[in-house]
C-alpha cells in the first residue's frame, strides 16, 4: 500500500545496507518495487495521437518531432537533447524510413543504441523545413551539422532546448489534451512496454 516512490527509497536503503557490508544483492528485473506514481503513467497510443493532433498547439512542428522522436528512441530528454542535425542529416536527405541511433547516455554514462522510425523521421524533416523557411518572429535558420535537433531561440539566437523546458514542452502538449499524468518519462515507458510486448530479448531492451 505505499507509494512507488516510498518503495524505492526503502529499496535503496536495503540495497545499500549490503553492500556496504560487501555482500551486495543480485537483482532480477522482476524483483524491484512496482507500481506507477504521478507522473509517470505510461503513454498510450491513443493518447499520443491527441497530443498530435491537437489543433490549439503552437509550435506543433516543433513539439510533434520531439513526442514523436522520444516515442521512438525511448530516450531520457537529457539524451535526446544532445543530438544535432548533422547525427541523421545524411540519412533524412537520403530518405530512410528507420534511423539508428547511438549515444552515451547522460545519467549511466553506458551506450544506448536505439532508433527512431518514419512518423518521427517525417516530422523532424517538416520541423527542420519550418527552421529554414523561418516565421514572422524567428529569421530563416542557416542549418549545419553542429546545429541543434532541438532548439530555443533566445536573444536573437539558436541555443540548444534545456533539459527541463525539453521536459515541460512535453508534458504541456499532454496537459492541453486532458492527460495530466503523461511525461516525457511515460514515452520512455511506452517504448519499454511494447519492445516487452512484442517479445524482444530483455537485454536488447536494455541496450535501447
Amino acid at each position: 500500500g505505499l507509494a512507488p516512490a516510498t518503495l524505492q527509497l526503502y529499496f535503496a536503503a536495503i540495497r545499500s545496507f549490503f553492500e556496504i557490508h560487501y555482500y551486495p544483492l543480485r537483482m532480477r528485473r522482476g524483483d524491484y518495487p512496482k507500481g506507477e506514481s504521478l507522473g509517470v503513467k505510461v503513454a498510450t497510443k491513443e493518447a499520443i495521437l491527441k497530443a498530435l493532433n491537437n489543433k490549439h498547439t503552437r509550435n506543433k512542428k516543433t513539439i510533434n518531432a520531439m513526442v514523436l522522436f522520444l516515442k521512438d528512441s525511448g530516450l531520457r530528454v537529457s539524451d535526446a537533447r544532445l543530438f544535432n542535425y548533422g547525427d541523421i542529416s545524411e540519412r533524412l536527405k537520403r530518405g530512410d524510413e528507420f534511423i539508428s541511433l547511438k549515444t552515451i547516455t547522460q545519467k549511466q554514462k553506458t551506450v544506448a543504441k536505439t532508433f527512431i522510425g518514419y512518423e518521427a523521421i517525417h516530422a523532424i524533416k517538416i520541423n527542420m523545413g519550418a527552421r529554414q523557411q523561418g516565421s514572422r518572429h524567428v529569421p530563416p535558420e542557416n542549418l549545419t551539422d553542429k546545429s541543434p535537433l532541438f532548439r530555443t531561440w533566445q536573444s536573437g539566437k539558436v541555443k540548444r532546448i534545456l533539459r527541463n523546458s525539453f521536459s515541460s514542452v512535453i508534458r504541456s502538449a499532454f496537459l492541453r489534451v486532458n492527460e495530466p499524468n503523461i511525461t516525457a518519462h511515460s514515452l520512455r515507458k511506452y517504448v519499454q512496454t511494447n519492445l516487452e510486448r512484442g517479445g524482444v530479448n530483455v537485454n536488447w531492451i536494455d541496450q535501447i
